[in-house]
């Protein structure tokens, strides 16, 4: 669980219920104003959020970094992902393309993305994609 301050809620992701061996991968903001819980629609690239256990933590304004957790076979996880609400990204990972590293430390980043991605959520879902680097 980590705040976001851009949309003043908490970004709360994967978990895991030990009673059915099951490891959760899913994304939920709980908006602070209103004390609601907006699901977010996911778009992978080759990133994994069924993780429990982990740490998503800060990278910029609309960047995450999840790193390390229990797997959805309960083994440790060495991967880094990047969970990203930035248009151009969604873009470019929804497409398999991986931006270089120097595009993602800057905030600018990603590729050229169309006006909108047709197809992919309702209008009042918030879009999200991950990319794994590890």
């Amino acid at each position: 669980m980590t705040y976001y301050k851009k949309e003043n809620s908490l970004l709360i992701s994967g978990g895991r219920n030990d009673k059915v061996q099951a490891i959760y991968s899913d994304l939920y903001f709980l908006t602070l104003d209103t004390l609601s819980w907006v699901k977010i629609d996911c778009i992978r690239g080759q990133g994994n959020l069924a993780l429990a256990d982990h740490q998503l933590l800060i990278f910029n304004e609309t960047d995450f970094l999840i790193m390390g957790g229990v797997d959805p076979e309960y083994k440790l996880s060495n991967k880094i992902t990047m969970l990203t609400f930035q248009e151009s990204r969604i873009w470019a990972y929804a497409h398999n393309k991986r931006p270089s590293i120097k595009k993602l430390a800057s905030n600018g980043g990603g590729e050229a993305s169309p006006k909108e991605i047709k197809g992919v959520a309702p209008p009042q879902f918030r879009l999200a994609a991950t990319n794994s680097f590890l």
